[in-house]
């Protein structure tokens, strides 16, 4: 077969247990006789695009992801510059690197016969061409996509104890949900974490397979006796929260007190560190001075220098508060150390208490600790015999020859089967909510049938017409014409101030109305084009000065066309004032509520805009549309953002007012009031994403708490673990405002 692999981390890119897989498994895949391609970044000691080793069966190729004003480089010729430095710009800068992945793979699939390709859940580097897969752009030849499950950002993010509302932490995890949802297949090296994915990204039970990596070419160290009497303990990874080095190292001060010959090694990066503690700090204050000396930190070390380490050491340690099926205990394991091991991740799978090591109840310090000393009072004989079972038995279990066995019939099984959910946008963008308020508040307007064929393009000009004329040319100027173009001005404007143009293929209408908001402007729009007969698909909504790509009207129209679940297509646009371009990824119902999500201008169909009642003309400027795109996905409608700048805006391309900061919390706070029926299956992750901006923030988080109480949650988020969020994010000023919201969980039945 022909694999094509993703993966930012491969050597000598920067890399954790993610790069060590691939480099492992591609090894592995050549020593068999396969061809691979890997997609890798561009680092320094590997510089060129592309690299070819044994006769083409193997070639990397390497993609910049840098600020290139500042480096020289750019991104490959077939990728719009201007997109990938938006999206390096942007809060997930990463996102460069899997648009260039997503137009590089296409490439390959077509000129190369890829067979099946493979990429991680971390960052979500399949997501775009996924994406594209799904509106039907890129290759005719649609090899399946293989999610191979590492480390979901959501999981990273809570046991490293980051800010769950943090920018790059939201977009990186709805990026993996739908990257991980739109997969062909799913595989994962432990039971621990297939389990927990199924939950996390609600997903048939037993419908991840489970493949251990790879052990790779690890050496069996011989150690002495003196070693196993006296050697150090060694810890082996990044220092890092989520890994439970702070839990580890407490346990280990305990031991260390207790003990004086023990000696405490660790090997990686220190990246402890927050923006008031520095990494060494946070060592100096956990360990006592007098202690200081019993513990070596080694920082990063390459992989002589590690196993060096490890081979007088007489005990290994991986204390994770969560980790998948980490590299460093495989490593340690088959070094012949026995392994310190906590429950929480794929180490319980590899690590038998008793005879390979020992088994933590719990990743807390207490639990380490007396794991720990079962293990200093275990004798050096049986230290030896269980550090020689534990060789053997991670040997057994990760056998290079039986996971490539698996593997490739994994992978062929796949192949034969071919792509299936790739070809179609995930299920978890539909959300499938009603209100029914929401329809007896507003009566339905006359209009068009539920089916048509153009777009619409509706030009509003609440106060001036400068710029009309930019507009007016770039909808001339479509690849496909619209199916009309309705020019609303007020009635004060006199005269023939406003020239069509002169096609006179495409019906065109000048509207006079004496209200000069958006909202009742683009609501006579749609009554205009529905008394002339007009059947359109679709409308887009424009001000003067904005102007719409040549392909604009046909791309977002075949969307509509090809996938009947689409209500609202969003485009990435440009500033016409600033040249900052907007990117994001496909708008959420749950998102939606707290800010506008969708792009302006947008594609809406027909049926979803009427559906919905149109734009309430009661609300301000620039909140007629954020309230009607929310409306168009509670009802179940599906929107999604065309990967590619097709637009550029003389206003701001979210708020067409900047009606501020105030308003805008007191729109949210509407929203939430209105919609709260249906929150209750996503309250706890709302919770979680409201803004932290004093009481109103905790009046509005009052209305998510009252579905919390009633949700199905998971069970790593708890109430208890809501008010410890927000005592971090609130801090010492947050007293009051967490009993205000407690006691309104209380009154919904929350108990925990």
């Amino acid at each position: 077969m022909k694999h094509l692999i993703i993966c930012r981390e491969y050597p000598p890119a920067p890399s954790g247990g993610i790069g060590t897989y691939t480099s492992n498994i591609v090894q592995q895949l050549l020593e068999r006789g396969e061809t691979v391609h890997v997609i890798g970044q561009l680092w320094r000691g590997a510089e060129q695009a592309r690299e070819e080793r044994l006769g083409g069966r193997c070639v990397i190729h390497r993609l910049p992801l840098q600020d290139w004003e500042v480096s020289g480089r750019q991104p490959r010729p077939e990728v719009p510059p201007g997109e990938a430095r938006a999206l390096f710009a942007s809060c997930l800068w990463v996102q460069s690197f899997a648009w260039q992945a997503g137009v590089l793979a296409e490439l390959l699939i077509e000129q190369e016969g890829i067979d099946v390709v493979e990429a991680p859940d971390y960052e979500a580097p399949l997501y775009y061409l996924q994406l594209r897969r799904a509106l039907g752009l890129g290759p005719a030849r649609m090899p399946p996509l293989l999610v191979h499950l590492h480390s979901p950002t959501e999981l990273i993010a809570h046991y490293d104890d980051w800010d769950p509302g943090r920018a790059d932490v939201v977009t990186a995890k709805r990026l993996e949900h739908y990257s991980v949802r739109a997969a062909d297949a799913l595989l994962c090296p432990s039971h621990f974490l297939a389990r927990q994915a199924e939950s996390l990204f609600s997903l048939e039970q037993r419908s991840v397979e489970v493949i251990p990596y790879p052990i790779g070419d690890v050496a069996r160290l011989d150690r002495d006796q003196r070693t196993w009497k006296q050697g150090s303990i060694c810890y082996v990874g990044r220092l890092e929260r989520r890994k439970g080095v702070l839990e580890w190292i407490r346990a280990a001060v305990v031991a260390a007190t207790q003990n004086s010959e023990l000696q405490f090694e660790f090997i990686g990066a220190n990246i402890l560190g927050n923006p008031g503690l520095g990494a060494d700090e946070v060592l100096e204050r956990l360990i006592p001075t007098e202690l200081r000396r019993r513990f070596a930190f080694h920082g990063k070390r390459g992989r002589a220098d590690m196993l060096s380490i490890l081979h007088r050491a007489r005990i290994a340690v991986v204390p994770s508060r969560w980790d998948n099926f980490p590299n460093a205990c495989i490593e340690a394991m088959a070094s012949g150390l026995p392994i310190i091991a906590s429950p929480g991740g794929g180490m319980a799978e590899m690590v038998e208490d008793g005879r390979t090591g020992w088994l933590a109840e719990s990743a807390c310090s207490d639990d380490l600790w007396k794991a720990l000393r079962r293990a200093v009072e275990t004798p050096p004989e049986t230290l030896a015999r269980m550090g020689s079972s534990a060789s053997e038995s991670i040997r057994r279990k990760c056998d290079n020859r039986y996971v490539l066995d698996r593997h490739l019939d994994f992978k062929r099984g796949l192949r034969n089967r071919c792509a299936r959910n790739s070809l179609r946008l995930p299920s978890h963008l539909s959300w499938s909510v009603n209100y029914p308020e929401r329809s007896k508040r507003r009566e339905s307007r006359p209009g068009t049938k539920r089916t048509g064929c153009g777009i619409v393009v509706v030009l509003c000009a609440p106060g001036s017409v400068d710029g009309i004329h930019l507009s007016l040319k770039s909808i001339d100027d479509q690849d496909q014409p619209a199916a009309g173009v309705v020019v609303v001005v007020p009635e004060w404007l006199q005269g023939d101030a406003v020239d069509m143009g002169t096609s006179s293929s495409v019906a065109r209408w000048v509207v006079r109305t004496d209200r000069w908001n958006l909202a009742t402007m683009k609501n006579r729009a749609i009554e205009v084009v529905a008394c002339a007969g007009i059947e359109p698909l679709g409308f887009t909504f424009l001000r003067p000065g904005d102007c719409i790509d040549s392909g604009f009207l046909a791309s977002c129209g075949d969307v509509l066309q090809r996938l009947p679940e689409v209500g609202i297509v969003s485009t990435w646009t440009r500033s016409q004032t600033t040249g900052a371009a907007t990117t994001g990824p496909c708008p959420g119902y749950l998102y939606q509520l707290l800010t506008n999500e969708v792009s302006s201008p947008c594609v809406v169909r027909a049926a979803a805009i009427l559906d919905a009642g149109c734009f309430d003309g009661s609300l301000d400027d620039g909140y007629e549309e954020w309230d009607a795109w929310s409306s168009i996905l509670a009802a179940g409608s599906v929107a999604v953002t065309y990967p590619k700048i097709l637009a550029r805006c003389g206003h701001d391309a979210r708020m067409t007012a900047s009606p501020g900061r105030q308003n805008n919390q007191r729109f949210r706070q509407t929203i939430l009031e209105r919609n709260q029926e249906g929150l209750a299956p996503f309250a706890a992750e709302l919770i979680r994403l409201l803004d932290t901006d004093g009481e109103s923030w905790v009046r509005q988080a009052s209305l998510a708490g009252a579905s919390f109480a009633r949700s199905e949650r998971p069970p790593w988020v708890s109430s208890r673990r809501l008010r410890s969020l927000l005592r971090q994010t609130l801090g010492g000023r947050g007293r009051r405002l967490i009993r205000s919201l407690f006691a309104s969980l209380r009154a919904f039945g929350a108990n925990d």
